[in-house]
């Protein structure tokens, strides 16, 4: 995703928040090189002895009275990553009440989504991937997931709308973007929906859709063949 990398050291600009800094560039005041770009490859067992870093200086911010949207946001991100779901829903709750941010709020409530099911909340999951779907309805994510709800009850009627929807969502230029949620994952599901609900064509169709990017694409040429060979 893009990001700040070079910046003239004169045009006063600052870094902002604890972790995962960012800084606030003015309209008009930027240019995005899309031939340029920095590849990050951490070192496995460095990774694994800061793993609570962030935690840590996070958890200072907000002991030490930092309540800001940014904070809570990065915040409830590092108590899910520790698997602290009770207490990462509170802090995206917390977060939900006081941030504007479009793109944000929709990345929290999909991440209060995975809390809540973590939890066994099963009906908070998916009151708050609707409401993702509600807060910005041309972002895949939330229809994906709200489909994989239904799919994994294998209530296949109820998950297609969703599965389709997503297809029909354009990749956005702002915020976290889970790439195959805008590729092939929606169509990869529709397969096994269609099938499952006898409709054959349209299974191989989305067998098709479901090729480019998929990196278990083997899986999708045989499952074509199978379809292909089913009883119209």
């Amino acid at each position: 995703f893009l990001r700040e990398r070079l910046l003239r050291r004169r045009a006063g600009l600052r870094w902002h928040g604890v972790v995962h800094e960012v800084i606030a560039i003015p309209a008009g005041r930027s240019i995005i090189a899309e031939d340029l770009w920095v590849e990050h490859r951490p070192d496995p067992a460095r990774r694994a002895l800061n793993a609570d870093r962030n935690l840590r200086i996070l958890q200072h911010s907000i002991d030490t009275g930092d309540r800001s949207a940014r904070t809570l946001f990065y915040y409830g991100n590092e108590l899910r990553d520790h698997q602290r779901y009770a207490e990462a829903a509170g802090v995206y709750r917390e977060y939900l009440q006081v941030s504007t941010l479009a793109w944000e709020r929709y990345t929290a409530l999909l991440h209060l989504s995975v809390c809540c099911r973590a939890q066994g909340e099963t009906n908070a999951e998916l009151m708050h991937l609707l409401d993702a779907v509600g807060a910005d309805s041309s972002r895949a994510e939330a229809f994906v997931r709200a489909g994989v709800y239904f799919y994994d009850r294998q209530q296949w009627a109820q998950a297609v709308p969703l599965f389709v929807a997503a297809t029909a969502c354009g990749r956005p230029a702002d915020g976290f973007v889970n790439e195959p949620d805008y590729t092939y994952l929606p169509w990869d599901y529709l397969v096994v929906c269609y099938s499952q609900l006898g409709q054959r064509e349209a299974a191989l169709q989305a067998s098709v859709r479901a090729l480019p990017d998929n990196p278990d694409a083997d899986r999708v040429r045989a499952n074509i063949e199978i379809t292909r060979k089913l009883p119209t």
